[in-house]
């Protein structure tokens, strides 16, 4: 069967092992948030205390019965060459949030305290939601769980009938909080994102696809980066950003030989293009094209008159760039960097052909290129998103980066991998 390239231009996401890690993170950094009492409604009146003794793992792959049950809702209500789609709809997103030992106490009114220590395993899901100031973020939620202890199904049934406090507790007080920004660059708007899994090389990913239009979803299998969270874009991003940093030229200059030249000039920028080549690292190249007008001047001798034209110049020039992270305070800068700027081919129109003033178009070339090459320009700004629980705030940030280029299911993309680090104030 073909596979679909789809159409996207940034792909965010992480697989199960960096999903897990970062929740080990969040568990350690805020232990308060794992402890909680609930009052039991009737006939169970008391309270209870449910105690996360282990920190939550991540499991993204669908369970069997989980599967069954999006097709059986797709059949009933889609054709069979539906059925498919729309159950990969129903599941895209979701994975399983488990405790292995969950402690609990129940205390009932007036009676002796009884505890035990069960699993919990919930159904999770990653939801686009919009925030207080109308911007989409990302959240997790909780939709459905089961509480566990083989050996004491008396408790087991008051905890699960407890269930839906105990979920809405989990998503209001703990992952609510926890709102991941949509990304956005300078001067380029992206659409919500789409979220999915992924399985590719043994491995399961949670994806967030972008882009400058609508989203359609890739074939999963291309060999997302294990053991990290990443961001992935494309060379329209890179382009556009790159297009509105790259300022206008000025300049001017002269010679004396083989003609008393003198000439001011302006030149803009624009067509900017990298080209992503995976396996290379934070090195990327790329081709600009330069348009603009020039007044030259020869200066005649022995008191004629000077003479004066305003060519128009155009060409272009090729770029070598290093993307890297630049610390700035809390945040990292994803900044781009133009370490040399060559190949130029430029051209005059509007010379006569009997006026030698080559020399002058070198000159520009020689001028122009250490102009671009003290350009650098932010493409994103890895900001630490904060925290703010019941009682305790922290921040979320992202550490350890690496910058490099891999082949994506539509192209080559520049990515940036990082730790997720929860820490609390």
């Amino acid at each position: 069967m073909a596979t679909n390239p789809g159409v996207f231009d940034l792909a965010a996401g992480a697989d199960q092992n960096a999903l897990t890690a970062a929740a080990a993170q969040f568990f350690n950094a805020f232990p308060s948030l794992f402890s909680h009492n609930f009052e039991l409604p009737a006939p169970a009146a008391g309270t209870l205390t449910i105690q996360f003794k282990t920190a939550p793992t991540i499991s993204i792959p669908l369970s069997q019965a989980l599967a069954e049950e999006a097709l059986s809702i797709a059949s009933t209500h889609f054709s069979d060459e539906h059925v498919e789609t729309v159950a990969a709809l129903l599941t895209a997103g979701t994975m399983t949030l488990a405790c292995s030992e969950l402690g609990v106490t129940v205390q009932p009114s007036g009676g002796q305290p009884v505890t035990t220590t069960g699993t919990l395993s919930c159904l999770a899901v990653v939801e686009v939601q919009t925030n207080g100031q109308g911007q989409n973020v990302l959240v997790l939620q909780v939709t459905a769980g089961e509480f566990s202890d083989p050996s004491d199904p008396f408790t087991t049934a008051i905890v699960q009938g407890a269930m839906p406090q105990l979920l809405a507790y989990l998503n209001s007080n703990v992952l609510g909080p926890i709102q991941i920004p949509n990304l956005s660059f300078a001067n380029v708007n992206l659409v919500a994102p789409v979220v999915t899994n992924e399985t590719a090389g043994g491995d399961e990913f949670l994806l967030a696809y972008s882009g400058m239009q609508p989203v359609n979803l890739p074939s999963e299998g291309t060999a997302w980066p294990g053991g990290a969270a990443f961001i992935g874009l494309d060379t329209a991003i890179l382009n556009a950003v790159a297009a509105n940093a790259i300022p206008s030229f000025n300049g001017s200059g002269g010679i004396d030989d083989p003609l008393n030249l003198s000439w001011d000039y302006s030149l803009s920028f624009s067509n900017v293009s990298f080209q992503l080549q995976p396996g290379a690292g934070n090195q990327v190249n790329g081709s600009l094209n330069m348009n603009g007008s020039a007044g030259i001047t020869w200066h005649t001798p022995n008191g004629f008159p000077n003479i004066s034209i305003s060519p128009g110049i155009g060409g272009s020039a090729s770029l070598a760039v290093d993307v890297i992270a630049v610390p700035s305070g809390a945040a990292q800068q994803i900044t781009v960097v133009i370490a040399n700027a060559g190949n130029f081919d430029l051209s005059f129109d509007g010379v006569p052909s009997w006026l030698p003033i080559n020399a002058v178009l070198d000159a520009i070339a020689s001028a122009v290129a250490p102009f671009l090459e003290g350009i650098r320009f932010t493409v994103y700004t890895l900001n630490p998103i904060a925290l703010n629980f019941a009682g305790v705030s922290g921040n979320l940030t992202l550490q350890n980066l690496n910058l490099n280029q891999i082949s994506g299911p539509n192209g080559p993309l520049l990515t940036i991998e990082a730790q997720p680090t929860f820490s609390a104030s």
